[in-house]
């Protein structure tokens, strides 16, 4: 139960990130990472630590039937919990995509890959404010119902990535 007098801040100006962060803007703000999903040469995909869905695979999935027409390079980052990378790596040498799989990074590595990358797809989880103050453009889903979107903000800036369905 919650204190009648506790206010709640939500946002991203309530945003706790960590420093590392903080100190790369002005370095993302030197990239061009002005790319959509069209004309993005790499795009990460990560949908967190745990992914118990595999929203990761289905991403891969989507992309590969609507998306990947050309040379795209894919940048997956998966953590300790998920449980289908056996599944995952099947499935991306069965039909040759080209993919990078990261595990279970620290922040410097991760910063790394941000560096690299055009475009990301990923969940509305902590990684997705500190993509969004690095500039990194991205598409996000909503995976579970602790992810707190204000649905009406990211529409605006077009944000969700529509294309997977349950």
């Amino acid at each position: 139960m919650i204190n009648p007098d506790t206010k709640i801040k939500i946002g991203l100006e309530n945003t706790i990130l960590n420093k590392i962060f903080i100190d790369n803007i002005p370095h993302f703000k030197t990239l061009n990472k002005n790319h959509n999903l069209i004309t993005a040469k790499t795009v990460c995909i990560m949908m967190g630590g745990t992914d118990p869905n595999n929203y990761t695979l289905k991403v891969v999935q989507t992309l590969k039937d609507n998306f990947i027409n050309r040379k795209q390079r894919l940048f997956i980052i998966i953590g300790k919990n998920y449980k289908f990378k056996d599944k995952l790596t099947e499935y991306l040498q069965n039909n040759k995509i080209e993919y990078k799989l990261y595990y279970n990074l620290n922040y410097n590595e991760l910063i790394d890959i941000y560096k690299l990358t055009d475009f990301c797809i990923g969940c509305f989880s902590v990684s997705f404010n500190e993509r969004y103050v690095l500039g990194i453009p991205q598409k996000c889903l909503k995976i579970v119902e602790n992810q707190i979107v204000d649905k009406k903000l990211f529409d605006e800036f077009n944000l969700f990535f529509p294309y997977i369905n349950e």
